[in-house]
């Protein structure tokens, strides 16, 4: 993905339009919690309502897929893996894919977890991995379903560090990378 399309959005154009840095709304997905992310409407911040266009836009396009398939496939994406494989091919890709819902209550955009799918790894990025690095896909990593890791933020990202730590994957990511507040 070397640039956004209308259908993605960087959760960084969402920073401090509720008071809050964008990170706030991974930490709440990882916790499987529902967070405000801006107003709809508001005179008063021209952001905030920009914001709000392209949300709208993902809401439309989300309904229009379930409508014409049937499936939910809205998701954020993170943290976003960057680089090259082993034949020089750049890849800038989400490792984990959050499925979410986009509602609108009391003026607010709301995102939300969808409690009937989980995080998953991106199988696309896992399966693009094992064939230009010409490896075996690792099975546990397609198949992790994250339902037994603590979802408080720090012991989230340690134990995402010790599954990539196991796999054959070659990341820089390690809990360092990431501050107590991020």
């Amino acid at each position: 993905m070397p640039r956004l399309s209308e259908q993605f959005l960087d959760i960084q154009e969402l920073s401090q339009l509720n008071g809050e840095n964008a990170f706030s709304i991974i930490k709440a997905l990882i916790a499987e919690k529902q967070k405000s992310i801006c107003t709809v409407l508001d005179t008063r911040m021209e952001a905030a309502n920009e914001a709000s266009k392209k949300l709208k836009k993902l809401q439309r396009i989300d309904q229009l897929i379930f409508e014409e398939r049937g499936s939910q496939d809205l998701h954020v994406g993170w943290p976003i893996v960057q680089g090259k494989f082993m034949d020089g091919t750049l890849v800038r890709c989400p490792l984990l894919f959050f499925p979410v819902s986009l509602k609108i209550q009391n003026n607010q955009w709301i995102l939300e977890p969808r409690e009937e799918a989980g995080i998953t790894f991106n199988k696309s990025f896992l399966l693009a991995y094992a064939f230009y690095n010409k490896i075996k896909p690792d099975e546990s990593l397609l198949e992790e379903t994250f339902e037994e890791i603590d979802r408080e933020n720090t012991a989230f990202k340690t134990a995402l560090y010790q599954i990539l730590e196991k796999s054959q994957l070659e990341i820089h990511f390690n809990p360092d990378n990431y501050p107590a507040g991020n």
